[in-house]
């Protein structure tokens, strides 16, 4: 009977040993997971595997939880780098409170593989996908990071992504980190001479591990794949819209060159040349809160000069307080502000295609409120016949600190105010999702800005021909 030998290659026997080497583990998988998200995609497949060996082969438990924290929170930190102009204090907060979804996560891969020796290739995902959902939960949920971001580039992946959410699509990408975690821990045993590669080969590549693997991602593929061939087999029966994405319009330099004016001229320019193709778009959509509050909503400028406006606009002590002078300096603003929103209708007049914008919206507060208007991060939709329409979509999941503070009237919100900061612009979450009907077909549609692509926010809105153009 033919014997193998037992010993460890030296650096997992320095991961299990030290903690120093379970520490670069760790840290090279919070540096790699960023990267995987934003710059290369192919490193998604295996970004986490050296703290998935980490979390595994460290031999105190409370270094696994402080490794997984850790871990977690540089991750989520650097990952979520472009919004560091947003609220850096916000986004280091949010990135910790990340970090604790990272806790279980370890704890349960690494109790499985020590006492059961269950398979990090089956294990890892179910955790991850488990811990992306986590993460979207409560006031300060977020999906940012999810391992399905980089593969959204790929046409058959959406599919996957349109069909289960983002969490779903990422379950055969934590499938393939795990697997590359068990081939590395299947070289534990190994056959000296010549028989030795070959007895690694059948180690890793015929396991049921492997097996799995290859089940998962055929099976995803053919799905993907199949999905693409039935848009197409469709692909003329159905209308044609133009989505600008932001990526196209944005300004080098970030926030700090943002100038409205000539991001309106690039956006119209944009859209005048997509309406020139055949077939025509029957709507074009521009990208979520780029014209900030250059636009005001029909709410806004329809709305007459009463006590709440006062208390809302007129509140300063600099400001004089005769109630006629402040309805003037009101209805000048108002009049300025339509006629800013006369010449873009205008404009949507000549182009006579739809076009819904991603904007700045005041919409009008509760009667309760002391305050006349609430302000929404939205999409209005700009008809060339109707003009703006008043059913406008707001965002119902916000970015917590980036554009809103949870726990509103709680000492929580207080102390998140004081220490880590007030958000940039603060708005009101929406609270519904409508269906709008496409002007011209049958088709309907809903809205989803930015990250909320990613949930499955459509509430039972199920259908072949409901559309769900994002703003983002």
């Amino acid at each position: 009977m033919e014997k193998y030998s037992t010993e460890r290659p030296l650096w997992i026997e320095g991961m299990a040993c030290h903690s120093k080497y379970a520490l670069l583990g760790c840290f090279a998988s919070a540096l790699l997971y960023p990267l995987a998200i934003h710059t290369w995609g192919p490193l998604v497949a295996f970004a986490i595997t050296p703290a998935i060996l980490s979390f595994c082969l460290a031999k105190r438990f409370r270094l696994v939880v402080a490794l997984a924290w850790g871990t977690g929170a540089l991750g989520s930190f650097l990952t979520q780098h472009t919004l560091w102009v947003v609220t850096l204090p916000g986004t280091a907060f949010l990135a910790c409170y990340q970090g604790l979804t990272w806790i279980p996560m370890a704890i349960g891969v690494r109790s499985l593989w020590r006492c059961y020796q269950f398979p990090l290739t089956i294990s890892w995902p179910i955790a991850w996908c488990a811990g992306e959902c986590l993460r979207t939960l409560g006031p300060l949920g977020t999906n940012f990071g999810t391992l399905a971001v980089p593969e959204t580039t790929t046409t058959w992946m959406l599919q996957i992504v349109d069909l289960a959410g983002a969490g779903i699509a990422a379950f055969p990408l934590a499938m393939t980190q795990g697997w590359f975690a068990d081939a590395i821990l299947a070289g534990w045993k190994v056959s000296p001479g010549r028989d030795r590669h070959r007895f690694i080969l059948r180690r890793i590549f015929v396991s049921r591990s492997t097996t799995a693997l290859l089940v998962t991602w055929i099976g995803v593929t053919s799905y993907g794949y199949w999905r693409l061939q039935e848009i197409k087999s469709n692909l003329n029966s159905g209308p044609t819209l133009t989505v600008i994405a932001t990526d196209i319009v944005a300004l080098p330099g970030g926030q700090s060159s943002y100038d409205p004016d000539l991001l309106l001229k690039k956006l119209q320019d944009y859209t005048k040349e997509s309406v020139e193709f055949v077939p025509e778009p029957k709507m074009v959509v521009w990208p979520e809160g780029m014209l900030g509050s250059t636009i005001k909503s029909k709410a806004f400028l329809s709305s007459n000069f009463d006590h709440r406006i006062k208390n809302q606009f007129f509140n300063s002590g600099a400001l004089p307080q005769n109630e006629e002078v402040l309805r003037l300096q009101w209805e000048n603003f108002q009049n300025e502000a339509m006629a800013i929103e006369s010449t873009f209708q205008q404009w949507v007049e000549s182009l006579g295609v739809p076009v819904t914008i991603g904007m700045e919206a005041w919409l009008e507060s509760p009667q309760d409120s002391q305050m006349a208007f609430e302000r929404h991060n939205a999409a209005v939709l700009f008809d060339p016949v109707e003009g703006q329409s008043t059913n406008t979509q707001s965002k119902c999941r916000l970015y917590p600190h980036g554009e809103f503070i949870p726990w509103k009237g709680t000492l929580l919100e207080n102390f998140l105010n004081k220490w880590i900061g007030p958000p940039r612009t603060e708005y009101t979450p929406g609270k519904t999702r409508l269906v709008y009907k496409l002007k011209g077909t049958d088709t309907r549609y809903v809205i989803s800005l930015c990250s909320e692509l990613k949930y499955n926010h459509l509430k039972g809105e199920k259908s072949k021909r409901l559309i769900k153009p994002n703003y983002s």
